[in-house]
């Protein structure tokens, strides 16, 4: 089990082992990501809609707060 890390300032070429390598999007992460791994998301806002994780059991962490609006299809607050 590891942890991705994702970050406004980060890219999805980039591992998202750490925040200094996090991912871009939330998507990034949930297709890096295996069963049991941990996506620490960042602060700030993130318009994304995430498809799956299909068959994946994963856990959401937000560092700060972080709001995630799927195309104003459903929004989340996490704190």
């Amino acid at each position: 089990m590891a942890t991705l890390y994702v970050s406004k300032s980060g890219s999805d070429a980039n591992n998202g082992s750490s925040w200094a390598l996090a991912k871009l999007t939330i998507q990034g992460a949930v297709n890096a990501a295996v069963t049991g791994d941990t996506i620490t998301v960042g602060a700030g806002t993130y318009k994304e809609f995430v498809a799956g994780p299909s068959g994946k059991r994963l856990y959401f962490v937000a560092e700060g707060r972080v709001i995630w609006d799927a195309e104003n299809l459903r929004q989340y607050c996490f704190e």
